[in-house]
């Protein structure tokens, strides 16, 4: 790479250090979002399961163990909705609803081998339970008839749910029916919402503060880190007498008071070292300039012409004397 290419993609060192900065920020402040979120769809959803698991073992032990297994007997083509244990259990249903509003309760037993809804709201009293319910949601509801079971999320034609099982057991131990408790997850998508509109902005807010900090302090770094470059180019453009007591002078020394010391130190020997250095050239110089003198006056005398003429001298001078 030349030195026009490295001009060229030139990059200051405060850019550097904000990018570095700001890449960090984004990955840490990315991941305590995502974290707030889950953690806060977490839980809820572990709040409803337990209150949902709760009500539904409720309802299981509260309902009339006479009254219920008195509607397993009805004929579901029947006028079945003034019989008083069908309106007993499905008001008392509807006070769960009521403390629960976003819970849908119902009653299901097994109807010698096949599994029949009872009373509830949108299921139709003794429908199959295969016709409305998926495979997955029949073993679950099975399992119900034994003991409290719980379903985990799964989704059908009505939306997504959480739903729990409980059996409702006589004195003796045998199971009438049991309860089955619906939930729309609609409140962990609402919690979510929420923990969203609640947590981003303060990220946000923090987010772009750290930024601005960055760029201030990186700022401060930079700038006698600027002011110490410019001096040495001019150092090495031959000003050696430049004042650096305004990078050298600090409260608080540090790295670069330490590098601003050495470059003084350096400059000082520096521009003695080229003084001493000029002082030898001079005497050189001079040295070469005699020395070379010597050489021209050497050859003019010593050529035939300088010998002719120093005789023809000589011979004048000794006439002179005779005269």
């Amino acid at each position: 790479m030349t030195a026009r290419d490295r001009r060229r993609w030139h990059l200051a060192m405060r850019w550097k250090l904000l990018t570095a900065f700001t890449a960090a920020f984004t990955i840490v402040f990315g991941f305590i979002a995502l974290w707030v979120v889950n953690y806060a769809s977490d839980v809820a959803l572990s709040r409803l399961t337990a209150q949902l698991v709760e009500a539904t073992e409720g309802t299981a032990r509260d309902l009339p163990r006479k009254a219920l297994r008195e509607v397993t007997t009805l004929d579901p083509n029947s006028d079945f909705t003034d019989n008083a244990a069908f309106v007993r259990i499905q008001d008392d249903l509807d006070s769960v609803r009521a403390t629960l509003p976003s819970v849908d309760p119902y009653t299901y037993f097994d109807n010698a081998g096949r599994l029949e809804f009872l009373v509830g709201t949108a299921p139709t009293f003794g429908q199959p339970v295969s016709q409305t319910e998926p495979a997955e949601t029949v073993k679950y509801l099975e399992q119900g008839l034994r003991a409290t079971t719980f379903q985990s999320e799964y989704t059908d034609a009505f939306g997504t749910w959480i739903s729990a099982y409980s059996p409702v057991v006589d004195k003796a131990g045998n199971t009438i029916a049991a309860v089955g408790m619906d939930y729309p997850l609609d409140y962990v998508a609402e919690v979510q919402r929420q923990a969203r509109a609640e947590v981003l902005p303060i990220l946000i807010v923090s987010y772009v503060f750290l930024v601005l900090l960055v760029l201030t302090v990186s700022t401060l770094i930079v700038r006698p880190l600027r002011r110490l470059t410019a001096a040495t180019t001019r150092i090495a453009d031959g000003e050696y007498d430049l004042d650096l007591s305004r990078l050298t002078r600090s409260r608080f020394p540090d790295e670069m008071s330490e590098l601003a010391d050495s470059f003084k130190v350096m400059s000082g020997k520096v521009a003695a070292r080229e003084q001493a250095l000029s002082s030898e050239v001079q005497r050189l110089q001079i040295a070469i300039d005699a020395r070379e003198r010597e050489e021209s006056v050497r050859e003019i005398t010593e050529t035939d012409f300088f010998a002719d003429l120093a005789a023809k001298a000589d011979e004048m001078r000794s006439r002179m004397h005779k005269k």
